[in-house]
C-alpha cells in the first residue's frame, strides 16, 4: 500500500517506510501484512499506487530526463531500473541519464495532482476551522438547534423555543433580536464557507485539467510558491524575472 503524506516525525510513521519526498511530502509503503494493524489516522493521505508513488522523484523535474549516478542506487533500490535502461551521461561517466517514458510522464502528472490536492485539502480545512476559532465546543454543539429554532421562531413567533429563550433571557434581549443575531451570524458564516469552497473547487478544476509535468509546475508556480528555473520559465512563456506567488 502505496500512501502521500504531509511530513511527520519517524515516531509518527508506525510501520511506514519512507521511499521518497516531493517538498514537504512524503511517499512511503505500508505493507499489506500490517496495514490492517497500523493506525494511519492521523496522516493526512492519498493512496497511490505503486507506479504513481515511485514517480516522486520525476516530480521536481524541470526537464524531461532523470541523470542518476551508480552508486545511488546502493540507498534507493526503486533507481535499479532506471540505471537499467538508461545510458552512460555523455557529460559525466559516473551517471546514467534516463529519459522519461511516456507512462514516467502520465503517472507523475498524477503524482503532483495528488500533491496538491493534498495541499489544497490541508490549506481550506485550515480556513474553514479558522471561522470556528473563537467558537466554544458548547456553542458549536448548539449551533444547529439554535439555526432550527432561529428559523422557526421568525416564520412562527408562537412556535416553542426553549433554547433561543433560555439565550434570550442570559443575554438581556428579546426572542426576536436573538433570533435575528442567530440569522445575522448563519448568513455571514456561510457566506464565508461559500467563497471558500468556490475559490476551492476553481483550483481543483485547474488541477484536474492538468495533463502535462510543465503545466503541474506552472500550476504550483503560480499558486503554490515553488520557483522554477529559468529554462522551465522560457519553455512555459514565463518571464524569467517573474517570481513564484502563492494564491490558495
Amino acid at each position: 500500500m502505496y500512501l502521500l503524506f504531509k511530513g511527520v516525525s519517524d515516531k509518527e510513521l508506525f510501520g511506514i517506510q519512507r521511499i521518497g519526498n516531493f517538498n514537504e511530502y512524503v511517499a512511503g509503503i505500508l505493507d499489506d501484512s500490517i496495514k490492517d494493524i497500523v493506525k494511519i489516522e492521523h496522516l493526512r493521505f492519498s493512496e497511490l499506487s505503486e507506479d504513481v508513488a515511485l514517480c516522486y522523484k520525476f516530480a521536481g523535474l524541470q526537464r524531461d530526463y532523470l541523470k542518476v549516478r551508480f552508486n545511488d542506487v546502493t540507498n534507493k533500490p526503486d533507481f535499479s531500473q532506471i540505471v537499467e535502461s538508461g545510458e552512460i551521461d555523455p557529460e559525466n561517466e559516473s551517471k546514467v541519464r534516463y529519459n522519461l517514458s511516456a507512462d514516467d510522464i502520465s503517472n507523475t502528472v498524477k503524482f503532483i495532482q495528488t500533491y496538491m490536492r493534498l495541499r489544497l485539502d490541508d490549506v481550506y480545512d485550515n480556513r474553514m476551522r479558522n471561522l470556528n476559532m473563537n467558537v466554544s465546543n458548547l456553542e458549536f454543539y448548539s449551533w444547529e438547534q439554535q439555526r432550527k429554532e432561529a428559523e422557526m421562531y421568525v416564520s412562527d413567533n408562537t412556535a416553542s423555543v426553549p433554547l433561543l429563550q433560555s439565550l434570550a433571557t442570559s443575554r438581556g434581549i428579546t426572542i426576536n433580536e436573538m433570533a435575528n443575531k442567530i440569522n445575522t451570524a448563519v448568513t455571514n458564516y456561510y457566506s464565508s464557507l461559500s467563497t471558500l469552497l468556490s475559490k476551492k473547487q476553481l483550483i481543483e478544476k485547474e488541477i484536474k485539467d492538468c495533463t502535462t509535468i510543465l503545466e503541474c509546475h506552472v500550476l504550483l508556480f503560480n499558486r503554490y510558491d515553488i520557483t522554477m528555473v529559468p529554462a522551465r520559465k522560457i519553455e512555459a512563456g514565463i518571464d524569467v524575472n517573474e517570481s513564484s506567488k502563492y494564491d490558495l
